[in-house]
């Protein structure tokens, strides 16, 4: 899953393709609504944790520095190619992006740096 897909999971709802489809609605909807009742199992609450971490900071980032959430995805892939790892593939060097997994860490490190200095 992208960045991108992320945030349009949480601001506008996934479209659903075929024999029924559609569009769910915004996962910020179902979280105001239904709370941690609609994630009972861990792998589900864990899941939330990462995808919270980056909706959220895209969220902040709107609000508090006045900044349109595309530049903040833009800032997020930056950050995923930035901390990229090296691999070798057949005798070449390739660079491999974050994960989302990994990438949520970085604002959530943020988000507990800044809480500190406070």
């Amino acid at each position: 899953m992208t960045v991108a897909e992320i945030w349009n999971c949480w601001s506008v709802g996934e479209v659903v393709f075929g024999a029924h489809p559609g569009q769910k609605p915004p996962i910020r909807l179902v979280e105001q609504h239904f709370k941690a009742k609609w994630r009972p199992s861990n792998m589900a609450r864990k899941f939330w944790q990462r995808f919270r971490e980056i909706s959220e900071w895209i969220e902040e980032q709107v609000s508090t520095n006045s900044k349109s959430p595309e530049a903040c995805l833009q800032e997020l892939e930056a950050l995923r190619v930035a901390n990229s790892t090296r691999s070798s593939v057949e005798k070449q060097i390739i660079m491999i992006p974050l994960g989302v997994n990994a990438l949520a860490q970085l604002p959530e490190k943020q988000r507990k740096d800044a809480a500190k200095s406070r």
